[in-house]
């Protein structure tokens, strides 16, 4: 979607909005799935049986509408499980190991936590709890520690330049994606005119200095 599509709320959900044009959420939805369905076809690729998963925390209404674009896509013998015991099925199954299994989903602005006994046939789930920390929590963290590096660097308050500030917070999403496999990540950014550049590595060490007191909560959520 770009800047010309809108998303508004409807007394029946989510409507997709694009000049003179709309469509309820759950009918692209069914495109979507749609599509799926026939790329296993045109790759000869049977589907008897499929998997859909959806978060523990999503509305009654919103499950039972995305069911019906699953099924109005052509996915009758569908199997609807969460998230979190998707993650445990597969871990039973590919690890082959027996025994008490912890799922931590960090979402955008909150974070789950499931422990499953897998030592049965299917995994069970034994407790559950929620935190109000997510990603988006990172995200604004990481920002705001680049902004005031930024600060000091060109002796004036980066945080009131909105294009600089739009460009770290869209930078961040990528920053912990190359950290989570890498050591360090080249940092380069500018004013919109061009005028100041600031240019540094970021370690994963120092992105762990910034965050700690923000994932602590979660390790305590146990």
């Amino acid at each position: 979607f770009d800047d010309s599509w809108k998303i508004q709320e409807d007394p029946d959900g989510y409507i997709v909005q694009t000049g003179n044009r709309s469509w309820p959420v759950f009918d692209l939805a069914s495109l979507f799935f749609l599509d799926l369905r026939r790329f296993f076809e045109q790759g000869n690729l049977e589907c008897k049986k499929s998997v859909f998963s959806y978060p523990k925390a999503m509305k009654p209404k919103t499950l039972e509408r995305f069911k019906q674009a699953v099924v109005e896509a052509g996915f009758l013998d569908a199997m609807f499980v969460t998230e979190e015991f998707s993650a445990a099925k597969a871990f039973q199954t590919l690890k082959n190991k027996k025994g008490r299994l912890l799922i931590i989903d960090i979402g955008g602005g909150f974070s789950q936590a499931s422990l499953f006994d897998t030592s049965r046939a299917e995994p069970e789930l034994i407790a559950f709890k929620t935190l109000e920390f997510g990603g988006e929590d990172l995200d604004r963290r990481i920002t705001d520690r680049i902004l005031e590096e930024i600060s000091e660097a060109w002796q004036e308050d980066a945080k009131l330049q909105k294009f600089l500030c739009r460009q770290i917070l869209a930078e961040s999403k990528k920053i912990k994606a190359a950290l989570s496999h890498r050591g360090s990540v080249d940092l380069h950014f500018s004013k919109k005119e061009g005028d100041k550049q600031f240019v540094r590595a970021l370690s994963r060490f120092e992105l762990i200095e910034w965050t700690e007191d923000l994932i602590q909560p979660l390790e305590k959520m146990w």
